[in-house]
């Protein structure tokens, strides 16, 4: 695929691409806040956006930063499937960030077994799952305070930084935030949170500290599931407000 194959960019698209081809490592400000629909001056495609995250081309090689965006809508692909017609990086090697902060996002974040530095998706409206089971991060994951209306699937996931959900408002049905087996060489933070379904860390190992201090857990049967968890650090719980049970069998 080349960025001609990209037909009608719009105003907002011909400006990223512009950005990146120019070298800028600031953000592409779309707009101030999360956009509360799609029109021509805030949607960019999901497509646009992986072709541009995997390194684009010459003529929109993005920085080493990676592809960073502020306040845009990213529209699916109604072409495609529903599983993939969103941000699809199934086993893709990202060479830098991706940062997608303050953007509504309607479709499913796709990341199984893919390779990235940082992943951010602060303050934004995911409206879909994130599926990164067997994702490698030699950073972090930070969804500091987005709002996901799906699950949130980190199975076997290493991250070499933090895991951070601070302010974070998840909710799915069952299970929220599912991390069982995940590997993070910094803190997870939960602080602040509401989580509306089960917190799965089974057989999780974490190089600092599970902070859940202040968050608010919701679930009709375990609110938080650490059996096997293995914590170099704390596990602070102070202020949380929890509605379900804390299981921590055999943790560490």
């Amino acid at each position: 695929m080349k960025l001609s194959d990209f037909v009608g960019l719009s105003p907002v698209e011909q400006g990223l691409v512009k950005r990146l081809r120019d070298g800028d490592r600031r953000y592409y400000v779309v707009s101030d806040s999360v956009p509360k629909a799609p029109t021509k001056e805030n949607a960019i495609r999901a497509t646009l956006i992986r072709y541009l995250a995997l390194g684009g081309c010459d003529a929109c090689r993005p920085p080493e930063t990676g592809v960073r965006v502020r306040g845009a809508w990213i529209r699916g692909d109604e072409a495609r499937s529903e599983d993939t017609k969103g941000l699809d990086f199934v086993g893709a090697t990202l060479p830098g960030n991706l940062a997608l902060v303050d953007c509504h996002i309607p479709d499913p974040i796709i990341l199984r077994s893919a390779k990235v530095k940082n992943l951010f998706f602060n303050t934004s409206v995911i409206k879909a799952e994130i599926r990164a089971d067997g994702l490698q991060a030699e950073g972090g994951v930070f969804l500091h305070g987005a709002k996901v209306s799906g699950e949130v699937r980190l199975l076997g996931a290493r991250l070499g930084g933090n895991l951070d959900c601070v302010g974070a408002e998840l909710q799915a049905e069952g299970d929220a935030l599912i991390c069982d087996g995940i590997q993070v060489e910094g803190d997870i933070f939960l602080s602040g949170a509401k989580i509306a379904g089960e917190v799965r860390l089974l057989g999780a190992r974490v190089g600092g500290d599970l902070d859940c201090i202040g968050a608010e857990l919701q679930a009709k049967g375990d609110a938080l599931s650490c059996d096997g968890m293995e914590v170099e650090g704390d596990v602070f719980l102070r202020g949380a407000k929890v509605a379900g049970e804390v299981r921590l069998l055999g943790a560490r």
